[in-house]
Protein backbone atom coordinates (compact mmCIF):
# COMPACT_ATOMS: atom_id res chain seq x y z
CA UNK A 1 0.00 0.00 0.00
CA UNK A 2 2.95 2.33 0.66
CA UNK A 3 4.17 2.01 -2.92
CA UNK A 4 0.66 2.81 -4.10
CA UNK A 5 0.63 6.07 -2.10
CA UNK A 6 4.00 7.06 -3.54
CA UNK A 7 2.65 6.23 -7.00
CA UNK A 8 -0.41 8.43 -6.34
CA UNK A 9 1.74 11.37 -5.22
CA UNK A 10 4.12 10.94 -8.15
CA UNK A 11 1.54 10.70 -10.94
CA UNK A 12 -1.22 12.86 -9.49
CA UNK A 13 -4.82 12.10 -8.71
CA UNK A 14 -6.25 12.37 -12.24
CA UNK A 15 -3.81 9.82 -13.64
CA UNK A 16 -4.54 7.57 -10.67
CA UNK A 17 -8.25 7.65 -11.49
CA UNK A 18 -7.52 6.69 -15.11
CA UNK A 19 -5.18 3.96 -13.88
CA UNK A 20 -7.80 2.54 -11.51
CA UNK A 21 -10.47 2.50 -14.25
CA UNK A 22 -8.09 0.72 -16.61
CA UNK A 23 -7.22 -1.75 -13.87
CA UNK A 24 -10.92 -2.39 -13.14
CA UNK A 25 -11.64 -2.94 -16.84
CA UNK A 26 -8.73 -5.36 -17.15
CA UNK A 27 -9.78 -7.24 -14.02
CA UNK A 28 -13.42 -7.54 -15.10
CA UNK A 29 -12.29 -8.68 -18.57
CA UNK A 30 -9.99 -11.26 -16.98
CA UNK A 31 -12.73 -12.47 -14.62
CA UNK A 32 -15.14 -12.68 -17.56
CA UNK A 33 -12.66 -14.84 -19.49
CA UNK A 34 -12.17 -17.12 -16.49
CA UNK A 35 -15.92 -17.51 -15.94
CA UNK A 36 -16.44 -18.39 -19.61
CA UNK A 37 -13.65 -20.96 -19.43
CA UNK A 38 -15.07 -22.54 -16.26
CA UNK A 39 -18.57 -22.59 -17.77
CA UNK A 40 -17.37 -24.32 -20.94
CA UNK A 41 -15.35 -26.74 -18.81
CA UNK A 42 -18.35 -27.67 -16.68
CA UNK A 43 -20.45 -27.93 -19.85
CA UNK A 44 -17.96 -30.42 -21.33
CA UNK A 45 -17.95 -32.40 -18.09
CA UNK A 46 -21.76 -32.62 -18.14
CA UNK A 47 -21.68 -33.83 -21.75
CA UNK A 48 -19.08 -36.50 -20.90
CA UNK A 49 -21.30 -37.86 -18.13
Amino acid sequence: MNKFLVFAKFYGFADLKIFSTKLKKTLTHFAFKISIKSETLSFHLIIKK
